[in-house]
C-alpha cells in the first residue's frame, strides 16, 4: 500500500487525539495491519498540515491505547492484535548485549497497567482504605485473588493460608527470619539462586549445597546431608531451576518430600517460575502441605516492578512468618496489591503470561538452532539456557572474553553455594535481550568463541 494518510476532518477533539482515533479506526477496519510501519513524524505532519509535535503526541496517544509500538531508530508500527509490543530500550544500551539477567521479556505493559490503575481509581470508596494500615498478611480480598491465581488442578489454595509479600525475595527473607537463627544449617541446590545466598549471608545461616543431576537435587545427597548436618530447612526450585533449567519429576519430588519428613526438615519451595511452565508436575506443597512452605511471585510471570508475591505456609508456622513480615516492612502496600489484583481479575495477567510464553518459545527456537551441537539444556518456557562449555574453556575465562566482545553472561560460579564445585558452564538469559535480532547477534558471538576456543596464554617463570 502507499503511505497511509488519515482523514481527520470528521473526528472531533484535539488533532493529536484525532490522529490516535484515526489509527484505531484504521486498525479495526483492516486498513492498517499488524507490523505495518506508520509514516515518519515529519512526513505525516506535512501531509496533515500540523506540527511534528502534534504527530508525536498522536503516536504516543495511540501507543497508550495499545494500537502501536515504537522502535527507536526504526519507526512506529501497528501492534499485533492482543499482543503487546516490545518495550522501548534506549539506544545507548544497544552496544552491549545483556544476556546476564533472568528477566521477563521486555514486553510493553504500560497500557495494561494504565487500565488497571484507571479501574482502581473508578472506585473512590476503596481508595482511602488502600492508604491505611492493614494486617501484615494483607487484605483478605487480595489474598482471595492471589489464592485463586496460585491454585492449580489438584491444589486448591485457601486465602486464609496466604501471606502477601514484596515478591519472592522478601518471601525467602521473612521465612528465614521466622524459622532460623544464626548458625543454623539449611540445605539447597549446589547451584542456586544468588538471592538466597545473599540472605543466608546476612542472617548468618550456614547454607550447604547439594549435588545435582538433570532433575535437580539428588535424593542420596539430600539424605546424607540430613544425617550429617541436621538442617532446619531445604530450599529448592523444583520447576525451571535457576540456573540449570532442571524440572523435578513427580517421582523425584515425592522422594525429596519423603526424606525431609523422615528427618523433620521443612521445605521452602520457590515456584517463582512455575506459572510460566506448561504441564509441569504439581508443586511440592500440593503433595505435602504440612511439610512445604510455598513461595510464589508475579515478578517473572507478570511484572517485577509490582513487587507482589505470596507465601503459603503450613498453619504451624504461619503466625511466625506473619510476624516477620511485620518486623521487616509492617505490611505490603495495599495500593500496589490492589493494582496487581486488578490486573489478575481482568484477565490481563493471564494474557501477559501467554505473550511471555510465545516470545520465549520464539527465542528458544533461535537458541536451539544457534547452539546445536553443544551441550546445552533448554527447558520449555524457561527464561535462560544452561551451556556446559567444551574443553579447554573455563567458565570465568569464557565470561570475561564474552564481555570483552560485548556480551554479558553469568558463569556457574555465580550460583555456587559455599565451596560447592561449580562446573565450567554459563547461564545465557535469552529473555533479557532487547529482541530476537539482538539475541541472535549475541549467540553468534558466543558460538564463534566456542568454536575458536580460548586464546592460549604464556606463563613466564
Amino acid at each position: 500500500m502507499s503511505e497511509w494518510i488519515p482523514d481527520l476532518s470528521n473526528i472531533q477533539g484535539p488533532r493529536y487525539k484525532a490522529l490516535a482515533t484515526a489509527i484505531g479506526l484504521a486498525v479495526e477496519h483492516g486498513e492498517l495491519k499488524a507490523e505495518m510501519r506508520l509514516p515518519t513524524h515529519r512526513s505525516l505532519a506535512e501531509a496533515l498540515g500540523v506540527t511534528v509535535g502534534t504527530v508525536t503526541r498522536g503516536y504516543t496517544e495511540a501507543e497508550e491505547r495499545g494500537y502501536v509500538y515504537a522502535v527507536v531508530g526504526r519507526g512506529t508500527f501497528i501492534k499485533p492484535e492482543g499482543e503487546p509490543g516490545m518495550l522501548h530500550i534506549p539506544e545507548q544500551h544497544d552496544s552491549i548485549i545483556d544476556l546476564s539477567l533472568n528477566l521477563p521479556v521486555r514486553l510493553d505493559k504500560a497500557n495494561d497497567l494504565a487500565v488497571a490503575m484507571q479501574n482502581v481509581a473508578k472506585r473512590p470508596a476503596d481508595l482511602n482504605k488502600l492508604l491505611c494500615y492493614q494486617p501484615e498478611v494483607g487484605l483478605l480480598e487480595h489474598r482471595v485473588v492471589l489464592a485463586e491465581w496460585l491454585s492449580r488442578p489438584q491444589w486448591d489454595v485457601h486465602a486464609d493460608n496466604v501471606v502477601i509479600t514484596h515478591g519472592a525475595q522478601h518471601g525467602i527473607l521473612v521465612t528465614l527470619m521466622a524459622l532460623t537463627r544464626p548458625g543454623d544449617v539449611m540445605l539447597t541446590e549446589g547451584l542456586t539462586y544468588p538471592g538466597l545466598t545473599a540472605i543466608t549471608h546476612q542472617l548468618k545461616v550456614d547454607a550447604q549445597g547439594l549435588a545435582l543431576d538433570q532433575e535437580g537435587i539428588i535424593p542420596e545427597a539430600l539424605e546424607a546431608a540430613c544425617q550429617r548436618y541436621r538442617p532446619k530447612l531445604l530450599y529448592c526450585t523444583p520447576t525451571l531451576q535457576n540456573p540449570t533449567t532442571a524440572i523435578m519429576s513427580a517421582q523425584r519430588r515425592a522422594e525429596i518430600i519423603r526424606i525431609c519428613r523422615q528427618y523433620e526438615v521443612l521445605i521452602l519451595e520457590d515456584d517463582v517460575n512455575g506459572p510460566l511452565a506448561e504441564n509441569a508436575p504439581l508443586p511440592m506443597v500440593a503433595m505435602a502441605p504440612e511439610q512445604v512452605i510455598y513461595i510464589g511471585s508475579l515478578s517473572k510471570s507478570l511484572a517485577a516492578g509490582l513487587r507482589i508475591g505470596a507465601i503459603v505456609p503450613p498453619g504451624c508456622v504461619l503466625d511466625r512468618i506473619a510476624a516477620s513480615v511485620r518486623a521487616s516492612s509492617w505490611m505490603v502496600s495495599p495500593l500496589v496489591a490492589e493494582i496487581a489484583c486488578e490486573w489478575i481479575r481482568s484477565g490481563r495477567a493471564e494474557q501477559q503470561i501467554v505473550h511471555q510464553r510465545e516470545e520465549v518459545r520464539r527465542r528458544q527456537l533461535v537458541a536451539k538452532d544457534k547452539l546445536a551441537g553443544f551441550d546445552v539444556a533448554i527447558a520449555p518456557f524457561g527464561f535462560h539456557v544452561w551451556l556446559k562449555l567444551p574443553e579447554p574453556w573455563r567458565a570465568s575465562q569464557f565470561v570475561k572474553e564474552a564481555e570483552h566482545r560485548g556480551v554479558l553472561l553469568k558463569g556457574a560460579g555465580t550460583f555456587a553455594v559455599g565451596r560447592f564445585e561449580a562446573p565450567h558452564a554459563v547461564r545465557i538469559a535469552i529473555s533479557s535481550a532487547i529482541d530476537i535480532a539482538q539475541l541472535s547477534q549475541g549467540l553468534d558471538i558466543l558460538v564463534k568463541m566456542l568454536k575458536a576456543g580460548p586464546e592460549p596464554t604464556l606463563s613466564v617463570f
